[in-house]
């Protein structure tokens, strides 16, 4: 028995010699920068199959879409990249960000990379740029998954403690470095924007799930609105969840990212055919 042990040991030490835990953020194997508006934006790319586009959040990067890479590498070709001033992309001192800034970046990449009818998750900040590029850059674009986006500042569209306390933040910060001066920009933007007009999204035909949480930072009524002003949307929430799904329950949300992306898009009609006569 004890020889037995220790072949077995042997055979599994040399089935996993070599092979190492891969970082994403910060994978040379699957890095590649591109020059990008002004800047130099850092891009993973991972797996075969139909492209995919994963956007994170407002001050994150690479690494925070972590479970959703290491789920969808197995069936999509998954592009992650750090936005502007996040991660391993580059920033201009001085720089005042505005989504639209960054929706560009995003669409100038899709250019570079030579890709369309790309599908998109977006998280957070993430999900305003999803559907900014289903908007602006409908040609490039497959379909949206968007999740706990905003389009007014702040104070009108999230819980009030999270204004005040981004607020107390950013008024107490004395930034003395051009990165911590890039920071303290980043977390400036959640104050001042997005402002669009709900209205502009009425055109849009791309499909879009608007997903929120029912605890999430942003507020339930801000997100129906995002949804009916979407001309070709669906509308998910999740129980018992927050803004933080993507960390603290991948795999609920990763079952319906890929039920989105998976299953035909349509309408439903609001009542079966054999019950219309209760609409007429």
């Amino acid at each position: 028995m004890k020889k037995l042990c220790i072949l077995l040991f042997f055979f599994l030490s040399v089935s996993t010699f070599g092979q190492s835990k891969i970082t994403f953020g910060n994978n040379k194997a699957a890095g590649k920068v591109y020059q990008i508006n002004g800047i130099k934006m850092y891009v993973e790319t991972y797996g075969q199959g139909k492209p995919l586009l994963l956007i994170h959040g407002n001050g994150g990067s690479i690494e925070h879409m972590k479970n959703q890479i290491a789920y969808f590498k197995k069936t999509r070709k998954v592009y992650v990249a750090d936005s502007r001033g996040h991660g391993k992309s580059s920033f201009v001192e001085g720089q005042v960000y505005n989504y639209d800034l960054l929706t560009k970046d995003w669409a100038v990449l899709l250019d570079s990379l030579k890709i369309s009818n790309v599908d998109v998750f977006g998280w957070s900040d993430g999900g305003i740029i999803g559907i900014l590029l289903a908007r602006d850059y409908p040609s490039r674009i497959g379909k949206v998954f968007s999740y706990g986006a905003n389009f007014t500042p702040s104070e009108v569209a999230t819980d009030p403690r999270v204004t005040k306390g981004l607020v107390k933040f950013v008024t107490s910060q004395d930034p003395k470095t051009a990165v911590d001066k890039n920071n303290l920009a980043i977390m400036k933007m959640m104050l001042d924007f997005p402002n669009e007009d709900f209205k502009s999204f009425n055109k849009v035909k791309i499909p879009v799930m608007v997903a929120t949480a029912d605890h999430d930072l942003i507020l339930l009524d801000h997100s129906l609105k995002i949804y009916r002003n979407l001309g070709n949307a669906a509308f998910h929430v999740f129980g018992m969840a927050n803004h933080f799904i993507s960390w603290d329950e991948p795999a609920r949300l990763n079952k319906e990212i890929e039920l989105f992306f998976k299953k035909p898009f349509q309408q439903k009609n609001l009542v079966p055919k054999e019950y219309e006569f209760l609409i007429n």
